[in-house]
């Protein structure tokens, strides 16, 4: 029988696997602020054409709200725990000392 060599993408696959599901938090770091940056922009876009073209504005805030996926003590919170998971994940993968 030959045994499997495990590659970093079959660990980091094992990994996500055992990540419980949180409604506010991504998979990556990465995705999550980049979520962040983008309910940024849609906020700061929507809040400078308020006045000439309210409608789009209003579209713009659910685009908002869309990216954080709530408001923003809600992206927070789901950035808090993107950032535990991928430490406790990190963690799992060291070798211990």
């Amino acid at each position: 029988m030959e045994v499997a060599k495990l590659t970093s993408h079959h660990i980091k696959r094992e990994a996500e696997a055992k990540v419980p599901f949180s409604p506010f938090a991504s998979k990556t770091l990465r995705e999550h602020l980049l979520r962040g940056a983008a309910g940024i922009v849609a906020f700061v876009a929507a809040f400078r054409i308020a006045f000439t073209h309210p409608m789009l504005a209003l579209v713009l805030a659910v685009v908002t709200v869309l990216f954080f996926r709530g408001c923003p003590v809600c992206w927070t919170t789901g950035l808090i725990d993107t950032a535990h998971t991928a430490w406790k994940s990190r963690r799992e993968r060291q070798p211990a000392e």
